[in-house]
């Protein structure tokens, strides 16, 4: 218990997913009684704090123009693979490079991270980076792809791109993240249990790079998701695969 707590999640998971880690390694015991070993052991899961609730208000004169185009419309269930995506940008604090952007996509299937980009400056070059490197492994015409309003993806060069692979676009309304939010909580799943938890800034991009390659990693492989039924991401999809031979 002490391993898998410490060593393989580093104090980030609670009782739930340290119960399905221990029922994998052919442990007959309960969610009640893990939790209760958790506090006699003092397991004391990393977890991050509260933020107050925001009241997002909508913006009438955006309201038809982002109607029509929030086609996700928060249905965050894909029934396959390569079938919706989000996407959004992050900034993060480094030693020498000052605050940097990444970029990511997210499947929605299997809540899996794809197309890491980061760069100084936050333009559209970086959004259509992400894209293009997914395009490679995948082929995505058909495809939906969904983010906020951020100038990256109203840009007529990013439109341009996803009309050239046939990828359908969709987008939050102004000024509401709980329509991207599969992506906001990636971030600050990211933030809460890989880089805040390093207690120091990474030095520059290299590093911050390496960091953010190896915590998808773990979160591929290794970090079981209550929402894909505790299996990881990669275990999610290869099931799907191994049913859809």
């Amino acid at each position: 218990m002490k391993y898998i707590f410490y060593v393989l999640y580093s104090k980030t998971c609670g009782y739930r997913r340290l119960h399905s880690e221990l029922h994998d390694r052919n442990f007959k015991i309960s969610e009640k009684k893990v939790k209760e070993k958790m506090k006699e052991l003092n397991l004391v899961c990393e977890i991050r704090r509260k933020k107050p609730n925001k009241n997002y208000e909508k913006n009438t004169d955006e309201s038809i123009k982002t109607e029509l185009k929030n086609i996700l419309d928060r249905n965050f269930i894909a029934i396959k693979p390569n079938q919706k995506y989000c996407t959004d940008t992050t900034e993060i604090e480094t030693i020498d490079d000052g605050r940097v952007n990444c970029s990511v996509i997210i499947d929605l299937f299997n809540i899996a991270p794809f197309g890491l980009e980061i760069t100084k400056s936050c333009n559209t070059e970086l959004s259509k980076a992400s894209v293009k490197k997914l395009n490679t492994i995948r082929n995505l015409e058909g495809c939906l792809l969904h983010s906020d309003q951020g100038v990256t993806y109203t840009s007529k060069s990013f439109c341009d791109l996803l009309t050239q692979l046939n990828i359908t676009q969709s987008m939050s309304k102004k000024g509401c993240p709980y329509d991207n939010s599969p992506m906001e909580n990636f971030w600050g799943t990211l933030k809460v249990e890989k880089l805040n938890r390093l207690h120091r800034k990474p030095k520059n991009i290299e590093e911050l790079k390496e960091i953010i390659e190896e915590y998808i990693e773990f979160y591929m492989n290794i970090r079981k998701n209550s929402k894909l039924n505790y299996l990881t991401p990669l275990q999610y999809y290869d099931n799907y695969m191994q049913r859809n031979k």
